[in-house]
């Protein structure tokens, strides 16, 4: 049964099993829209799919889609996610089904607004909304901005917004969400039926969360990406996926900052310099730094993370202590 998109999860599952603890493991509630095959019928996947997931998630329409539907699951573990949704995502291909090669499917998760304080959602908002990290929050979402999950075109912003829910956080289409009454909802990463790169979407999650926990990081300590990414080096064994992305994307050093940025300036200079100017050269500069940008977000949906980590040595990363 496909359930409308407006359909709360309190109508499918009772409250108690929603009134999680985040004392000792966190939970973390998951929305992955898929696509299925237009010679399939999509209502007999979707009872295929319940049958599954019975007990931990339902299926709701979902507008953005042109031939699918989204799942929903109740709040998990990192460790109950890896277990429970690996019938599915190996069944994909069997059942048709389309995520990462989808347009428009997203991956959303959610985690309990009552377990962040407001200092913990001004510093992991100042992280993800830094327009200086915006190519790295791209390369992590694997994928560029989209209206479902900006996290370029916010601008300025006072914190008291933030915890206020006005301008620019009165949009529910932002990378974090922070409007919905219970949760907080992270929307920036491109769906995927790849369990490496679903369970690494989770984990950073988890990381943003604890790392701007930390009383002795500052706001301005935690919207410096290379800060968040040296607290991933000394947790690795807590990341282990988000370190291994990260490395493998070579996102993860100053070093690698420094070489892109001059990288980057460099090659767009040699462009401006190679042009015929037709206008003032800082607006031509501008304008081929952003055809640029744009053509960069086009050529990004051709990388997808496959782990080279062995599904059997995968488990032991999550396996009860």
């Amino acid at each position: 049964m496909i359930h409308s998109y407006d359909a709360p999860i309190t109508k499918v599952f009772s409250k108690s099993a929603l009134n999680v603890k985040n004392d000792v493991e966190k939970h973390f509630g998951v929305e992955l829209e898929v696509e299925c095959d237009q010679d399939t019928n999509k209502n007999n996947i979707s009872d295929e799919i319940e049958e599954m997931i019975k007990g931990w998630g339902f299926i709701k329409h979902d507008g953005s889609l042109s031939y699918g539907f989204e799942i929903v699951t109740i709040p998990l573990t990192l460790k109950d996610h890896f277990t429970k949704w690996d019938e599915l995502l190996k069944k994909s291909t069997e059942l048709k089904l389309s995520s990462y090669s989808a347009q428009q499917a997203g991956m959303h998760v959610h985690y309990a607004r009552r377990d962040i304080s407001d200092v913990q959602l001004i510093k992991m908002c100042r992280l993800i909304f830094n327009k200086s990290n915006y190519i790295f929050l791209k390369k992590i979402a694997q994928r560029c901005q989209r209206n479902y999950g900006n996290f370029k075109g916010v601008g300025d912003f006072e914190n008291s917004a933030i915890i206020n829910k006005s301008h620019p956080f009165n949009n529910k289409y932002l990378a974090l969400n922070v409007l919905p009454a219970t949760t907080i909802e992270f929307r920036l990463f491109r769906g995927t039926l790849n369990k490496m790169s679903f369970l690494k979407n989770i984990e950073f999650c988890q990381a943003i969360i604890e790392f701007c926990a930390l009383e002795c990081h500052s706001v301005d300590y935690c919207s410096d990406w290379w800060n968040f990414m040296k607290f991933i080096q000394v947790h690795q064994s807590n990341y282990p996926l988000v370190y291994r992305f990260c490395s493998d994307k070579n996102i993860d050093t100053l070093e690698a900052r420094q070489s892109y940025v001059k990288n980057k300036k460099a090659k767009k200079q040699k462009i401006v310099q190679s042009e015929i100017i037709v206008v003032d050269p800082p607006e031509t500069f501008h304008a081929l730094a952003h055809q640029e940008d744009e053509q960069e977000d086009e050529d990004y949906n051709e990388y997808q993370y496959i782990t080279e980590v062995e599904e059997g040595s995968f488990n032991d990363l999550f396996s009860p202590a």
